[in-house]
């Protein structure tokens, strides 16, 4: 693998990533080094070109990275809120509908391997398939999205569920 050529092997790359999401100055000039050292080895043009050229692409590098990091901040909370809502409304099926009277042995253990499945499949179903685009915004895309968001909701609600009962 090629990308993040200038990472550490210790880790400290993920240190610095992981510090800069939570405060997008610690270590932004860091990660920005990273990503223009790796274009300066790939990208010949950019390497040949002059001194406002490279300092405009840092620019435009260091404001794409970010974007970059705004929207996995979006992502992280948005799922951590999905995850969440779907463990508070499966304690409150438990709580409020006594479901560990209403279920037998045999229920409890469809459940677990409900939320197994639902996890597995929503994982699984996400890797790489051929019909991606760039933008990532066709139909089909916005579908698997969904499916992948109802899944690992489904997981959670059936997850939370088999350890209440």
């Amino acid at each position: 693998m090629t990308r993040f050529r200038g990472m550490n092997k210790n880790g400290i790359f993920y240190l610095k990533a992981f510090s800069c999401l939570i405060h997008k100055n610690w270590f932004m000039d860091d990660l920005v080094d990273i990503d223009y050292k790796d274009e300066m080895e790939s990208n010949q043009q950019l390497r040949e070109s002059n001194n406002d050229v490279h300092k405009n692409f840092r620019e435009r590098l260091k404001l794409s990275t970010l974007e970059k990091r705004q929207l996995l901040l979006r992502k992280l909370w948005g799922s951590f809120c999905w995850i969440l809502s779907a463990s508070i409304i499966a304690l409150a099926v438990i709580v409020f509908l006594d479901v560990t009277k209403l279920f037998t042995f045999f229920v409890s253990k469809f459940i677990t391997v409900a939320s197994i499945f639902c996890f597995s499949f929503a994982t699984l179903a996400r890797l790489g398939w051929e019909g991606q685009t760039c933008a990532g915004d066709s139909v089909f895309e916005k579908l698997d999205e969904g499916i992948f968001w109802f899944m690992y909701f489904m997981g959670t609600f059936f997850g939370v569920i088999s350890v209440g009962i």
